[in-house]
C-alpha cells in the first residue's frame, strides 16, 4: 500500500528533477498532476485506518458479536431493574 501512495510523487518529482538537469530552467510537469499526487500522499493516513480496519477488525471492539441484538440487551437491562428495584422494597420492609 506504502508503494501505491508513494510511487506517483516519486514519479512526478523525478520528472521535475530530470528536466531540471537538461538545463530546462522552466517546470514542465503540469500543476494538475502534482496536486494529484501531493492529494494521494496527503490521504495516506486514511488508507492507514482502512488497512488497520479491515487487518484488525475486533482490537478495537468495532465488530457486533453475532449473537447480540438490540431486544436482547433490552431484555438484560429491563431484568436487572427488576432486580435491583425487588431488593431494594425487600431491604426497605426489613428496617
Amino acid at each position: 500500500m506504502y508503494s501505491v501512495i508513494i510511487l506517483p510523487l516519486s514519479v512526478v518529482r523525478w520528472l521535475g528533477f530530470l528536466q531540471e538537469s537538461r538545463g530546462d530552467r522552466k517546470n514542465h510537469v503540469p500543476a494538475g498532476a502534482t496536486i494529484a499526487v501531493i492529494t494521494i500522499f496527503c490521504l495516506s493516513g486514511i488508507c492507514n485506518v482502512f488497512l488497520f480496519l479491515m487487518t484488525r477488525p475486533n482490537l478495537l471492539l468495532f465488530k457486533r458479536d453475532e449473537g447480540t441484538d438490540d431486544r436482547s440487551l433490552t431484555k438484560v437491562h429491563v431484568f436487572r431493574e427488576s432486580q435491583v428495584t425487588s431488593k431494594a422494597s425487600s431491604g426497605a420492609s426489613a428496617i
